[in-house]
C-alpha cells in the first residue's frame, strides 16, 4: 500500500462523519448549501484536526503502512534488471557476480517483497541509498547472494520484517565503488550523522554467511540466525571486511563514535551495541564489538538477550564482546557456546572491555560432552598475552559460569581479571567428566583489589580435582565469615569460612605480588591429591597470631616466600608440607601424619 492510498484512504473515513451530519444539504442538491458545507469543511475544526490527529498516530503505531518499495533504481556498475512486478513485488535479476544500485529510497512496507537473484552464493549487490530517509524495512527481503545495504539515514528492519539471504551487510558507512568492484572492502567513509541500524525482525543467512550491521549505533531486538556462519554487531564509523575470508568486521583505527546516537524512536541511546533479542550462530561466531570516545557513552555494550554458538560435530562457536578502552560491557542474558553432542567440546567467550560487569541472573556456559570450553572475561590468565585487560570487573551473586565436561575430559578454563580491582560474588563450574577426566582451572584475580566471595567447583568424579587462582597484590585471611573486601588500594581481605567452604570443592591456589598475612586458624577439606597453596612472590608469608594453624583433611600445604616465612603449626593429616623462603620462624609442629 502507498502513502497517497493510505491517504485516501484514512481522509473518506475522516470526511464521511461530517458529510453524514450534513446529509440534508447534500440530497437538496441546492448550491448555495453546497458552497456552505464546503465553507465549513475548509474551516480548521475538529475534524481537520481529528485528520491530522489520526494520520500522526498512524505513523506512530503502523510505520509500515507508509513506505512503499525501493525508488528510483540505478545501476552504476555491473549488469542488474530491476522490474516491479506488482504494487507490492520488486525483483533483481544480477548477471554479473557484482553491481552497484543507487536508489533515491529502500524500504519495504509490510506484504511487500523484494528479491535479488544473482549468479552464485558468492555474488554480491551493493545497494547505496542517496536520498535524506532511513530504510524501513518490514515486509520480505529475499536473496541467493550477499546484499549490502548502504543508508547514511539509518536502517529499521521492523516488527515483522523476514529477511532470508546468503549474507546481509547493513551499515551507515559507505564505500568506493572502486573498491567495491575490486573486493577491496573497506568501508571509510564515515556516515555523516550517528544513526542507528535496528533489528526487530527476523534475519536469517545461508549457511556458512555472514550477517553484519556497522553504524554508530547497533541495536537488535529481533531474532538473527546464521548457522555456522558470523553475526557482527559493530559500533562504529569506518571498518574493513574479509568477505571471503574469515567474514570478519574489523573497525578502522579512527572509526570511535564520537557524539551520541539517537534511535528510532527519538531516544539517545544508552549503549552503543545491545542485544536484547536472540542471536544464533551454531558452529560459527557472534562477535559485538564497539570504538567509541572517551566520556560519550557509559554502557557501551548491553548484552541482555539470549546469544547462541553452539558446538557442531568438530567446529567450536565462539562469542566476542568486545568493548574497547571506553565505558563498560554489560552482560545480564545468557550466552550458549556449549558442545553436548557426542565427542563434542565446548566453545570460546571473550568478554572484554575497559570495565566489564555481570548482573542479575547472567548465565556463561562453555561445557562440552568431551571437555569444557574457555571463558576469559576482562584479560587472560594473569592478565597476559595480547588480550586487551579491564581496569575493573564485576560479577554479581547470582551469576553463574559452567565449563563442566560432561561425559569424558578434563574441565574447561575460567578466568577474570582486572589491572585494578575484580568483585566476584557468582558461582563457577568446571568439573572434569562423569567417565573420566580432571576438572578444570579458574582465575579469579585483580592487580591491585580482589574481592571474593564467591563459590567454585572444579571437582572430578574420576581423576583430579581442578584449580583456583586467587592473584591480587597482598592478601589477608581474617576469621569468621564476614563479606570478602579490599580496606585498601592493593590488597584483598578474605575470610575463614569463605576460603573454607571454597577448599571442599577445588584446589586453592592463593598467589600474592607482595605478602599474605594469615590472621586465624584455617581448616580445609581438602584430601589426598589435593592441595592449597600460598605464594608470596617477593615478600613474607606470616601468622599474626603464632599459635593459629592451617588443618588439611590429607591434601598438601605449599608455602613459598620471595621473603621469610613465619608461621606456626601445621596438620596434613598424610599430605605433603613444603615451605620454601629466605628464612623461616616456625613456632608449631609440622605434622604430615608420618612417623617420626
Amino acid at each position: 500500500m502507498n502513502i497517497m492510498k493510505m491517504g485516501q484512504r484514512v481522509f473518506m473515513q475522516s470526511v464521511r462523519p461530517v458529510v453524514e451530519e450534513n446529509k440534508p444539504f447534500i440530497q437538496m442538491g441546492n448550491s448555495t448549501l453546497n458552497h456552505h458545507l464546503i465553507r465549513q469543511m475548509r474551516r480548521p475544526g475538529r475534524g481537520l484536526i481529528f485528520l491530522v490527529s489520526f494520520l500522526t498516530y498512524l505513523l506512530g503505531i503502523f510505520p509500515s503502512l507508509i513506505y512503499a518499495l525501493p525508488t528510483n533504481g540505478s545501476v552504476q556498475a555491473g549488469s542488474a534488471t530491476i522490474n516491479q512486478v506488482s504494487d507490492s513485488r520488486l525483483n533483481i535479476s544480477q548477471s554479473s557476480d557484482k553491481s552497484i544500485i543507487d536508489w533515491s529510497s529502500f524500504s519495504i512496507a509490510g506484504g511487500e517483497h523484494v528479491n535479488f537473484q544473482v549468479p552464485s552464493a558468492g555474488s554480491v549487490t551493493l545497494n547505496r541509498v542517496t536520498g535524506n530517509d532511513p530504510s524501513s524495512i518490514f515486509g520480505k527481503l529475499t536473496s541467493n547472494g550477499n546484499l549490502m545495504l548502504i543508508n547514511r539515514n539509518g536502517i529499521l528492519f521492523g516488527n515483522g520484517a523476514e529477511i532470508d539471504v546468503h549474507g546481509l551487510v547493513a551499515t551507515t558507512s559507505d564505500i568506493s565503488d572502486t573498491n567495491f568492484i575490486n573486493g577491496q572492502y573497506n568501508f571509510n567513509i564515515s556516515p555523516e550523522f550517528s544513526n542507528t541500524i535496528t533489528n526487530r525482525g527476523t534475519i536469517t543467512a545461508s549457511e556458512g554467511g555472514l550477517i553484519a550491521f556497522v553504524a554508530p549505533g547497533v541495536k537488535n531486538t529481533g531474532i538473527i540466525s546464521a548457522r555456522l556462519g558470523k553475526v557482527s554487531l559493530a559500533a562504529g564509523n569506518t571498518f574493513t571486511l574479509d568477505l571471503y575470508g574469515d567474514q570478519l568486521v574489523n573497525l578502522g583505527v579512527d572509526s570511535q563514535v564520537m557524539q551520541s546516537v539517537t534511535g528510532f524512536n527519538g531516544e539517545q541511546l544508552t549503549s552503543l551495541v545491545s542485544n536484547s533479542g536472540n542471536i544464533f550462530a551454531d558452529g560459527g561466531t557472534v562477535a559485538m564489538d564497539v570504538r567509541s570516545a572517551q566520556g560519550l557513552i557509559d554502557n557501551v555494550i548491553n548484552m541482555s538477550g539470549y546469544i547462541q554458538a553452539q558446538s557442531i560435530t568438530e567446529k567450536n562457536g565462539s562469542i566476542y564482546l568486545t568493548g574497547d578502552s571506553n565505558g563498560l560491557v554489560s552482560v545480564s542474558g545468557a550466552i550458549d557456546a556449549t558442545g553436548l553432542g557426542t565427542n563434542e567440546t565446548g566453545g570460546v567467550v571473550h568478554i572484554l572491555g575497559n570495565r566489564v560487569g555481570l548482573y542479575d541472573n547472567a548465565f556463561i556456559d562453555v561445557s562440552g560432552d568431551a571437555g569444557g570450553g574457555l571463558v576469559l572475561v576482562g584479560g587472560d590468565y594473569q592478565g597476559l598475552g595480547s588480550i586487551p585487560t579491564a581496569l575493573e570487573n564485576y560479577v554479581g551473586a547470582n551469576v553463574s559460569i559452567f565449563a563442566d565436561a560432561m561425559t569424558g575430559g578434563n574441565g574447561g578454563r575460567t578466568i577474570f581479571w582486572a589491572d585494578r580491582r575484580t568483585d566476584f560474588f557468582g558461582t563457577i563450574r568446571s568439573r572434569g567428566g562423569r567417565l573420566f577426566g580432571d576438572g578444570g582451572f579458574a582465575e579469579v584475580s585483580g592487580k591491585e583489589e580482589l574481592y571474593f566471595s564467591g563459590r567454585v567447583d572444579t571437582t572430578a568424579a574420576n581423576g583430579k580435582s581442578g584449580t583456583l587462582l586467587l592473584d591480587p597484590d597482598y592478601i589477608t585471611i581474617s576469621g569468621g565469615s564476614g563479606t570478602a573486601s579490599a580496606s585498601a588500594a592493593s590488597s584483598f581481605t578474605t575470610y575463614e569460612n569463605i576460603l573454607e567452604s571454597v577448599a571442599s570443592t577445588t584446589n586453592i591456589d592463593m598467589v600474592a605480588t607482595s605478602s599474605i598475612t594469615l590472621n586465624n586458624s584455617l581448616t580445609f577439606a581438602q584430601t589426598s591429591g589435593q592441595s592449597v597453596t600460598f605464594t608470596a612472590t617477593t615478600g613474607n608469608i606470616s601468622f599474626t597470631d603464632t599459635s593459629d594453624t592451617i588443618e588439611t583433611s590429607g591434601g598438601s600445604i605449599v608455602m613459598s616466600a620471595g621473603g621469610t616465612v613465619s608461621v606456626g603449626a601445621m596438620d596434613t593429616n598424610g599430605g605433603d608440607i613444603t615451605l620454601t623462603g629466605t628464612d623461616f620462624t616456625l613456632s608449631g609442629a609440622l605434622d604430615a601424619g608420618l612417623e617420626h
